[in-house]
């Protein structure tokens, strides 16, 4: 765990945590108690330097779903207007108009439709979309909290039931 960039531990009362949900957690946990937001400081790990790559495949995935989608839109799409069209009694062109103009409107909602249930619906979900993986970085995950010393103490407390791999400063 690194201390470069950690504020004064004189000062502050700060916890070290494995991941960004839990990290998450103890920031939530800290306002819920009261403890003002601008007593709390937040560090999180930089990105990870394959991120592009993860990015690149996953929007690369949501494209050829996309394709697939809008290609099956079409199909449906006109199998339904040939329907409707026989049921109306229509024929000729009438009968490609129909199948025509439900193709055209199946394609944009077959693939709106595929691409949105490959989609998270959390935000906190992006996070992780492209990968599980935990980059190996110097920099660590952890929450610092500054103020009076009743302060860090209650702080403290409340963080030490969210489980940190670490707590250290003033209060701890």
């Amino acid at each position: 765990m690194s201390t470069s960039n950690v504020p004064d531990l004189g000062s502050h009362t700060v916890a070290w945590f494995e991941s960004s949900a839990q990290l998450r957690a103890a920031e939530t946990a800290l306002e819920r108690h009261g403890i003002d937001s601008r007593y709390i400081e937040v560090a999180r790990p930089s990105v990870p330097k394959n991120r592009r790559a993860i990015d690149r495949r996953t929007w690369a995935s949501l494209g050829k779903r996309g394709v697939v989608g809008v290609v099956v839109g079409i199909i449906v799409g006109a199998l339904v207007g040939l329907l409707i069209g026989l049921a109306l009694g229509n024929g000729g062109t009438d009968l490609f108009a129909f199948a025509f103009a439900l193709a055209i409107a199946g394609a944009p909602l077959g693939g709106i439709y595929v691409v949105a249930t490959k989609l998270p619906t959390q935000e906190q979900s992006f996070d992780t979309y492209g990968g599980t993986e935990r980059s190996i970085v110097e920099d660590d995950e952890w929450i610092a909290v500054g103020g009076p010393d009743d302060l860090q103490s209650e702080a403290a407390q409340i963080l030490q039931q969210q489980h940190p791999v670490r707590i250290d400063g003033l209060a701890a």
